[in-house]
């Protein structure tokens, strides 16, 4: 859609004011809201290139944690539609785990680093999801001990 490629234009001319840390989590929020997710991947490379010490943000990080399980989700998707071809469901499934790993690392991070208010309910929301649709595999139990997993 055409307000679409006119709203990531204004979105990459906004990021290169690099100035201030509450419009780059704008920028970014913005990016998620369009789910961009590859121009906010890109966005935030080039904000941490340009400022490494707002690498830690919460904010940012969370956002960045909601984009990786927005990723997860597609491939989740991509494997429910039963495609045929194994290497793009080994492919799939590869990137969805790996996808979920990075969304799981990035919101508890936020989250330890003190994130609060309504972006502290939408980590916490995520991490719910997490934990629905990617519960925690059982450990099978070990010949060498039987209590191993129980």
């Amino acid at each position: 859609p055409p307000m679409r490629e006119i709203t990531r234009g204004l979105l990459r001319r906004a990021g290169d004011d690099w100035g201030e840390l509450p419009l780059i989590r704008r920028i970014a929020r913005a990016h998620v809201d369009l789910n961009d997710l590859r121009a906010l991947f890109y966005f935030l490379q080039r904000v941490f290139h340009r400022h490494v010490e707002w690498d830690g943000d919460p904010i940012l990080t969370q956002l960045r944690g909601h984009a990786w399980l927005s990723l997860a989700r597609r491939e989740r998707r991509t494997l429910e539609m039963d495609v045929p071809d194994a290497q793009i469901r080994y492919e799939a499934d590869r990137d969805m785990n790996e996808y979920v790993g990075r969304a799981k690392f990035d919101l508890l991070t936020a989250i330890q680093a003190g994130l609060d208010g309504d972006n502290l309910s939408a980590a916490e929301a995520d991490l719910q999801l997490i934990r629905e649709l990617w519960p925690p595999k059982a450990t099978p139990p070990s010949p060498h001990n039987p209590n191993h997993g129980a």
